[in-house]
Parts: structure tokens; sequence; C-alpha cells
């Protein structure tokens, strides 16, 4: 829905307005880091693409391991998926986003890997104000 575009890119800006201004990027390299702020500057059709989905979207149901707010493709296209019907798990979508663009182009590899999770995405996503469970170890300095 046209409306729900527009909130999304005023919570993404938002949230990219103060990931930059807490050097939250800093986890990553530079090629990484250059990469979130050419992100966050992106006009539209620029920048990754993003698919809304909802609950027609197996992914997005409700599971054993909570709600799911969103993912990127791991391979190909590097798509975003957003769960529009993650409302109460998921209420600021600038905060997915913000995440999973640390995926995208960010450089940050899989945070669910059990063994040796790459949480940087989840440190970007505190650092900008988003709340993150406490239980997920973030890198030093986050």
């Amino acid at each position: 829905k046209p409306a729900d575009v527009e909130k999304l890119k005023e919570q993404f800006a938002n949230r990219c307005d103060l990931a930059k201004k807490g050097d939250c990027f800093r986890c990553l390299d530079q090629k990484g880091q250059d990469a979130m702020a050419k992100a966050c500057a992106s006009k539209d059709g620029e920048g990754p693409e993003v698919d809304c989905e909802d609950e027609s979207n197996s992914r997005c149901i409700t599971g054993p391991r909570g709600s799911v707010c969103g993912w990127t493709d791991p391979r190909g296209n590097r798509k975003i998926h957003l769960c529009m019907n993650q409302t109460t798990a998921c209420p600021d979508q600038g905060c997915t986003l913000l995440h999973e663009a640390g995926h995208c182009v960010g450089g940050v590899g899989p945070d669910v890997n059990v063994l040796a999770p790459d949480n940087k995405a989840y440190a970007i996503e505190k650092c900008a104000g988003c709340d993150v469970s406490s239980d997920i170890k973030l890198p030093r300095g986050y």
C-alpha cells in the first residue's frame, strides 16, 4: 500500500540518521560502511530492492523461534523481504530495514548460524535505538 511505503521510507530514514549520528556502522569494513551510507541516502528506485510480504508467505508466520520481521535472500538478487503482518513483534520496520541492509549491502554474514552467528546487523540496530534481545551477543563496543 502506498501509505505503508511512505511509512517505511520515513522509519528507515529516521533509523539511518540515528545510525549515522551514533557511528553505528563502525563494526563494518570500509566497503560495508560506504555501502550502508549509500543505502541510507538512496532515492526511489535505488538501493536494495524490498518486497513486502504477509502471512501468505510461510516465512512470515510466527514459529518456534518467534516472529520473523524480515530476511535477505542469501544469494542472487539479495532482495530484502519485510513481514508486514508482524506489526506487534516488529513495530518499527525501519529497524528491520536497517538490519537487513547490513546483510544485503553491508557485508554482514548470516545471523541464523547457531555455531557462529554474525551479529553485526543486531549491533547496528541496537546502536540506532532499536530493541534487540539481550540474549544476542553483540560485538565489543556495542
